[in-house]
């Protein structure tokens, strides 16, 4: 596979999963499904993103990869925390439920902590903390790529402690670890053996395996209930064995078939547009959705009321950023 046809495999899976995150985030679609589609669509979609960090080569951890890698995410994180901190202090302020000297002492915390529950009570938003803990984990990815083969040993020991400890932690003390760097951790273990299953090009026998694999791993997940997110510290491990197992090969094996499927849709322009602008996609769908979705619940239809709010949500969020492209200030916020 040519460089060019990676790209383009890369930009198609962004786009497949930056629209299951668009509908993962849509309430209608939690309050019919919880137990069915909820668990399903968050047990691979937000981690996905995560494991395909692994497509990209490992690069020096000087100055030149930490600032791109600012740009790329701290930077936009910084900005929409901001925006949507602001937005909610003047909902809250009007309703008095906070004053000026909290909010602005919640949302310094927020920026520099960066964890889900204190960007919660700053902005009213849990999902900006996956860019700061992307950030901690393409860090760690890149040391480990770049590590010779005792530190790399020793890296993969590491992983494998935080995986199977870290659940056994308090979510209140997980929580406290800065830049979600808890949660990268955790993903490291499954995102290295992605790794290795990503050399046999998910292609031929190996489709049907994986494909297999996914599929009673998914129905383990939805039969025993188990709700995994990563946002609020739901993860399994070593005090949970069988629901870690069932969780982790959800995920790995979610994130195959999404890759397998990617590769059979790099001729459609509109999937890498989209998967191009994922992250535009991922910072600026929110309010979008928080509409749509205020809207679409007095559909009685509810499979219809989910449709309308996510698809909207989605086209909505895109001429928006065809919109934002054309000036200045997205520029500078995207590069």
């Amino acid at each position: 596979m040519t460089a060019q046809d990676e790209e383009s495999v890369k930009l198609v899976i962004r786009a497949i999963l930056i629209l299951l995150v668009v509908l993962g985030h849509d309430r209608i679609f939690h309050d019919h499904l919880y137990y069915t589609g909820y668990i399903f669509i968050y047990s691979f979609h937000v981690g996905s993103f995560f494991l395909l960090a692994t497509f990209g080569r490992p690069r020096p951890l000087n100055r030149k990869t930490f600032y791109g890698m600012w740009r790329a995410f701290l930077k936009p994180y910084v900005i929409f925390t901001t925006i949507y901190g602001v937005l909610f202090f003047v909902s809250e302020f009007l309703h008095g439920k906070v004053d000026l000297a909290t909010w602005a002492l919640r949302l310094f915390a927020a920026l520099f902590v960066a964890t889900s529950p204190m960007l919660d009570a700053a902005t009213g938003l849990k999902l900006l903390w996956f860019l700061p803990a992307f950030f901690v984990f393409c860090i760690l990815y890149n040391w480990y790529g770049l590590a010779d083969r005792k530190l790399k040993i020793a890296i993969v020991a590491a992983a494998c402690v935080a995986h199977l400890g870290l659940p056994t932690v308090p979510r209140s003390v997980l929580a406290m670890a800065p830049l979600g760097s808890a949660l990268a951790a955790y993903i490291l273990l499954p995102a290295l053996i992605f790794m290795q299953l990503r050399c046999l090009e998910w292609r031929g026998k190996m489709i049907a395996v994986n494909a297999a694999v996914f599929a009673l791993s998914s129905l383990a997940l939805i039969h025993f209930r188990l709700e995994s997110v990563l946002a609020d510290y739901r993860i399994f491990g070593i005090d949970t064995p069988l629901e870690m197992i069932i969780s982790d090969a959800a995920l790995i094996s979610g994130a195959g078939v999404i890759v397998s499927i990617a590769r059979g849709l790099t001729g459609s322009q509109v999937a890498r547009w989209i998967g191009a602008r994922s992250l535009q996609i991922y910072l600026i769908h929110p309010p979008i959705n928080l509409v749509m979705v205020t809207l679409c619940k007095r559909i009685a239809l509810w499979p219809l009321a989910i449709v309308l709010a996510s698809v909207s949500t989605a086209i909505l969020t895109c001429v928006t950023i065809l919109i934002m492209e054309r000036t200045r200030a997205a520029k500078y916020v995207f590069g």
